[in-house]
């Protein structure tokens, strides 16, 4: 069997090199900033660009699961913010 490809709306399409810097920032910064800094380019940054708001989607979502996982090895409780919640 073999694995499903995600089709992206954005495949074949060749960021500039300020794309792909905005992009690396927001993966590299949660190294030293946990999701703040990938949000805030988020905010920022996503009207300007469809290739960066996927990018910082995807580095937003990876590091608000570290984070949580760092909350829960602590003994701390974590919710994720705007979850709908089909299991109570």
């Amino acid at each position: 069997m073999t694995p499903t490809r995600v089709v992206d709306e954005l495949s074949g399409y060749q960021p500039t090199q300020d794309e792909k810097t905005w992009a690396m920032i927001a993966h590299l910064s949660g190294i030293f900033s946990g999701f703040l800094i990938p949000l805030l380019l988020l905010l920022t940054k996503a009207k300007e660009s469809a290739w960066v708001r996927k990018q910082t989607v995807e580095a937003l979502n990876f590091h608000l699961v570290v984070f949580a996982a760092v909350k829960t090895y602590n003994g701390e409780p974590y919710r994720y913010p705007v979850t709908i919640r089909f299991l109570n």
